[in-house]
């Protein structure tokens, strides 16, 4: 495993199969193991690029909602490589895909989107591959295009 690759990301959810359905359904992830309360998702094959997705039912729904940009928790990322096809597959799954945007990176650019997805995880997806960011060996191919490096920010 490559120094700084991310195992796994752990998240809680209020309902754990709607959990499950959307990430499945807008990020191919796969479930990998599933046991009572919790479901581990990611790419069969891969140790690295993992979501535990914990049942947590009894959260408290009069948290403050997630706003664009908390660090920690309520961030992750991924990358896509198609941009469109990611925030339409979000959009179908339940989530809401914002505007899409170019910036400077370097001496390239780096195209990205932002997306909340459920129990207000927000998600960060920028564009992987040529004309967009390198992936690395820390990244697996998942089987739908969408590229599996889940990363804390």
């Amino acid at each position: 495993m490559p120094l700084g690759a991310v195992v796994e990301a752990v998240a809680g959810c209020r309902d754990l199969d709607a959990s499950i359905a959307f990430h499945t359904r807008a990020l191919d992830l796969e479930v990998l193991r599933r046991d009572g309360g919790e479901a581990l998702l990611g790419v069969a094959g891969s140790g690295t690029g993992r979501l535990r997705l914990v049942a947590v039912p009894e959260a408290d729904a009069a948290l403050p909602g997630p706003r664009l940009w908390d660090i920690g928790p309520r961030l992750l990322g991924i990358y896509s490589r198609d941009l469109e096809r990611t925030a339409a597959k979000i959009d179908a799954a339940g989530g809401r895909s914002r505007e899409r945007g170019t910036y400077p990176y370097g001496a390239a650019t780096l195209s990205e989107f932002v997306a909340l997805g459920g129990d207000g995880i927000w998600w960060t997806i920028p564009q992987a591959g040529a004309g967009g960011t390198r992936l690395d060996a820390r990244t697996v191919r998942g089987p739908a295009g969408v590229e599996i490096e889940v990363r804390p920010l």
